[in-house]
């Protein structure tokens, strides 16, 4: 990349990234949402449904991608705040989107 390039936004989906609490990807959702003070919503995308988790005191710049498989949506067909124990973060992103 050139010196002076400008990032737009940053993925991770490998388990050894992790940020300054410990969250990253492989992080057990309860213990992310327990990170950033608790869980406000999981909700679909609107591009290919991925699911992202949003928490209360993250930036809105970063994206928590959950793994879809220990999601359920009793509520509403788009978001939740259902979830399995089980249930972890797939991969971080960073950015404006």
């Amino acid at each position: 990349l050139p010196e002076k390039t400008v990032l737009q936004d940053l993925a991770t989906y490998h388990p050894w990234c992790k940020d300054s609490r410990g969250i990253g990807p492989g992080t057990l959702l309860s213990d992310a949402a327990s990170a950033y003070g608790g869980l406000v919503e999981i909700g679909k995308s609107d591009i290919e449904e991925r699911e992202y988790a949003r928490f209360k005191s993250a930036s809105e710049w970063m994206h928590f991608r959950v793994d879809y498989t220990s999601i359920f949506y009793p509520e509403s067909p788009r978001s939740t705040t259902a979830f399995k124990p089980e249930a972890r973060l797939m991969g971080v992103e960073v950015g404006y989107y």
